[in-house]
């Protein structure tokens, strides 16, 4: 592969004001693609419209122009997410390939609610209950699970098309990585099993261009209890921005701890190894 073909993704979700450890991602995806001549797509990931906030929206571009973190393929700003990038325009995609894996019998339909599950005793992995039923493509009258147990599974059959008429978020991503050519991918430990999850839908829907990203898992911040950041309240997550990129190169391993860096373009000329 050239280096000129590598892409990578930033791919916030507008449900809450981002973090320190969302930022963290961002630049090791962004340092990625520069230090090697490739670009970075931003995809804002807002297929759940009820957790999406205009406000979320506005700062996740505010908060990347402050850090320095440009963009070639994606919106140019909020207006222009709104008109031609969000992902509610890619819908009639993204049932394409929930189609395609029904017409390969790796779906069934599920009128199972989180409610009617918790009667029967059931609170953690979905136990796979409606397997047995006539596998039918019914768009907005149930929702549709991916079947894993081709792939040895016995439950955790996940949601990928809710009754309401929304795709899940692996078949956005899915879709989305394949369709703007991603080539790498950073992302938490904490979503290898999304990785694997995404890797076998694809496999099922015989996508065999998406076995070829490269996915990179790394290490997560934690708040002063231990706990995995989770999306701030208000304009918390800007309070990092005066240390942030000396606090990144320390976390990276930064080899010469008297010269920090103290902005994005001193990352870029460091000799940080990003893999």
């Amino acid at each position: 592969m050239r280096k000129t073909d590598i892409i990578t993704r930033l791919a916030p979700t507008p449900s809450g004001f981002l973090h320190r450890g969302n930022f963290y991602n961002f630049m090791l995806n962004w340092l990625f693609a520069r230090k090697q001549g490739g670009k970075v797509f931003l995809r804002i990931d807002d297929l759940d419209a009820d957790r999406t906030k205009p406000e979320f929206v506005e700062a996740i571009f505010r908060d990347l122009e402050t850090l320095g973190l440009n963009w070639d393929i994606g919106p140019s700003g909020p207006d222009d997410f709104y008109k031609k990038w969000s992902q509610k325009h890619r819908t009639d995609r993204y049932v394409e390939l929930i189609k395609s894996l029904s017409d390969k019998d790796f779906t069934y339909a599920c009128d199972c609610s989180r409610k009617s599950l918790n009667e029967q005793g059931f609170s953690a992995e979905y136990p796979g209950i409606c397997r047995k039923k006539e596998r039918v493509f019914q768009l907005e009258v149930t929702s549709i699970r991916f079947n894993r147990s081709t792939f040895g599974f016995d439950s955790g059959d996940p949601v990928i098309f809710r009754k309401e008429g929304i795709p899940a978020y692996h078949i956005g991503s899915i879709c989305d990585d394949i369709d703007f050519s991603v080539t790498h991918v950073f992302r938490g430990k904490d979503l290898s099993d999304s990785t694997r999850l995404q890797k076998e839908i694809a496999g099922a829907a015989g996508i065999g261009r998406f076995g070829d990203i490269e996915f990179h898992h790394h290490s997560l911040l934690k708040d002063n209890a231990g706990q995995k950041l989770s999306k701030s309240i208000g304009n918390a997550s800007r309070m990092y921005f005066d240390t942030i990129f000396a606090d990144f190169a320390l976390w990276m391993g930064n080899p010469d701890a008297n010269e920090l860096p103290q902005n994005i373009h001193d990352l870029l000329a460091s000799p940080l190894s990003i893999i």
